[in-house]
């Protein structure tokens, strides 16, 4: 049995700091440190897997200096080129084709891709060409041990950000882009006068398109050092993006015991159920409906709360996704 010695590799992180690529390369390291695993982001130590998390001329670069070696490679499809079609990033909506070109390119060139949901890898399957055998989806994951309600945090957060404790607080954790359904956000906040509304998540100044963010009832905070205090403090998360290879808000907030309301997407289906664990809409007034339902009863918001917590625990924690990335490596290698 040949053991796994991984290289992760995350091109620019300092730059996709506070993005979901940048949080599931940091959980890909916890994971890999509690399956005993080891890895390294040194690519000249000697390793047999190359996993990158990046689709980026580097990583190309990389790639095919492992491939040379004999080594297996991995890339995770955090991103795909569905992602610049509503023009959230400047200059890479019109780059779409060449860009989805590249994609395919560089996902065919692995060994593996690893894709965040079965979505993801449905969609790598029929737009890019790549075959079935070549996908594997798994969870980013999220730490249970970490993400969970806190009251000394919630106090805290609430008293920074001018929150009583009898107010009812919305928020969305996520980089503050179109794409990621700021115009529902603001509407929403209009729309609900007597419910506190707040997004924390990093703006991208020079590459994202400016997006109109102003409500008297909404405070935009930017990227914060402790998000478990802002699920601590709320109430609802409200995450109305519009496309997702997973969403790790969604993870984290349910790991939290928040009530979730998410645009009705097929890339949820697979562990959110409008219902059960969340509610769903599909444009603004079905959202304002979701948050109405949850605002008139706290008995619903801790039903929904409780049972996505459940179904992150069984399906998303570090644990099980770090079962499933050593039995990966492991087939990879033998």
């Amino acid at each position: 049995m040949i053991e796994p010695r991984v290289t992760l590799y995350c091109e620019n992180y300092n730059l996709l700091k506070g993005s979901g690529m940048a949080v599931a390369f940091e959980r890909q390291k916890n994971i890999l440190s509690k399956q005993n695993i080891f890895f390294t982001e040194d690519p000249s130590i000697p390793t047999n897997i190359f996993q990158a998390n990046t689709p980026g001329l580097r990583t190309l670069w990389l790639m095919k200096k492992f491939k040379k070696e004999n080594k297996k490679v991995i890339i995770y499809a955090h991103m795909i080129a569905e992602q610049f079609e509503d023009g959230s990033f400047r200059f890479l909506g019109f780059l779409k084709p060449l860009i989805k070109k590249y994609f395919a390119y560089i996902f065919n060139l692995a060994d593996l891709v690893i894709c965040p949901s079965e979505y993801t890898a449905r969609l790598l399957n029929q737009n890019y060409n790549i075959p079935k055998q070549k996908t594997a989806a798994i969870s980013c994951g999220v730490d249970i041990n970490k993400f969970r309600l806190d009251i000394s945090k919630r106090k805290n957060f609430r008293k920074e950000h001018d929150i009583k404790e009898n107010d009812l607080l919305i928020i969305n954790t996520a980089m503050a882009i179109k794409r990621k359904g700021i115009d529902t956000f603001i509407e929403m906040s209009k729309l609900f006068p007597d419910i506190k509304f707040i997004w924390a998540g990093k703006k991208y100044r020079f590459f994202a398109k400016k997006v109109p963010s102003h409500s008297d009832n909404a405070q935009f905070i930017g990227l914060i050092g402790d998000v478990v205090a802002a699920y601590s403090a709320a109430d609802i998360l409200l995450y109305p993006s519009y496309q997702e290879t997973q969403g790790l808000s969604p993870l984290e907030a349910a790991s939290a015991g928040l009530s979730i309301i998410v645009r009705n997407l097929p890339v949820y289906n697979n562990w959110l159920i409008d219902g059960q664990n969340c509610l769903k809409a599909k444009n603004n007034e079905e959202f304002r409906e979701c948050i109405e339902k949850l605002a008139n009863s706290g008995d619903l918001r801790k039903k929904l709360g409780q049972q996505a917590q459940l179904s992150v625990i069984e399906k998303h924690s570090l644990e099980a996704v770090g079962n499933q990335l050593k039995e990966t490596y492991n087939r990879l290698l033998n």
